[in-house]
C-alpha cells in the first residue's frame, strides 16, 4: 500500500480533522484576543498616562513602552510578553515569556542596567540576564495552561501579566535618568 497507517487514518476521518484545525485556529485567535485585552486593563493603571504606548508586535507578542524611550518611530525599551502562542501554552514548545528587553542594544546598554538594578539589591521580579549582547534585562515564564485550569487560566494570566508590567514599571523608574541619558546620546549618533 502507498499510504501509511497515520495517513489513512487522517484520510477515514477527514472531517474530524477538519473540525480540529478550525477549532486550532479558533483557539488561536481566542488567545490573542486574551493577550491583546491586557491593554484595556493596563489602561486603568494608577501609573498608566498618556505617555505609555500599546503595541501588538506579532498576534503571539505585545510590549509597553514609553514616548520618551522611542527615537521616531522606533521603540527603545519594551516591557512584554512573546511567545504566547497555542503550543506555548497548550503544548509542548517552550513556555511563554515576560521579559524586559532593550531592542537593538548594540552597546551593552541592557547589561549596564542589570549592573545597576544588582547593585542597589532591591527586589526583582524574574531573572536579570547578565548575558551581554541579547538586550534582555529580565525574564520570566508565563503560566501554561493545564486541561485543568481551563476556567481560571484566563484570570490568572492576565493577574500575572499585570503584576509583571506593574513591578517593572516602578522598578525601572529610577533609571529614567540613565535611560534618558543613553538615548539622547544615541538620537545624537542617529543624526550623523
Amino acid at each position: 500500500m502507498f499510504f501509511s497507517k497515520e495517513s489513512i487514518l487522517l484520510i477515514k476521518n477527514w472531517d474530524t480533522l477538519e473540525d480540529i484545525q478550525r477549532s486550532y485556529t479558533n483557539l488561536e485567535s481566542e488567545l490573542s484576543n486574551l493577550l491583546q485585552s491586557i491593554k484595556y486593563e493596563l489602561e486603568k493603571r494608577t501609573w498608566w498616562n498618556s505617555n505609555w504606548i500599546y503595541q501588538i508586535y506579532k498576534p503571539d507578542q505585545n510590549y509597553i513602552t514609553r514616548k520618551e524611550w522611542q527615537i521616531g518611530t522606533f521603540d527603545f525599551l519594551w516591557i512584554g510578553i512573546e511567545s504566547y502562542g497555542v503550543k506555548n501554552v497548550f503544548g509542548e514548545e517552550s513556555v511563554p515569556r515576560m521579559y524586559v528587553w532593550i531592542n537593538n542594544d548594540k552597546g551593552g546598554f541592557a547589561k549596564k542596567i542589570v549592573e545597576e538594578i544588582q547593585r542597589d539589591k532591591k527586589k526583582v521580579l524574574g531573572e536579570l540576564d547578565i548575558r551581554a549582547g541579547n538586550g534582555y534585562i529580565a525574564h520570566t515564564a508565563a503560566q501554561k495552561c493545564l486541561p485543568d485550569q481551563l476556567e481560571s487560566y484566563p484570570d490568572t494570566f492576565k493577574q500575572q501579566m499585570l503584576d509583571f508590567y506593574d513591578f517593572w514599571v516602578k522598578r525601572l523608574e529610577p533609571f529614567e535618568l540613565i535611560i534618558q541619558e543613553y538615548l539622547k546620546k544615541q538620537k545624537k549618533e542617529n543624526k550623523k
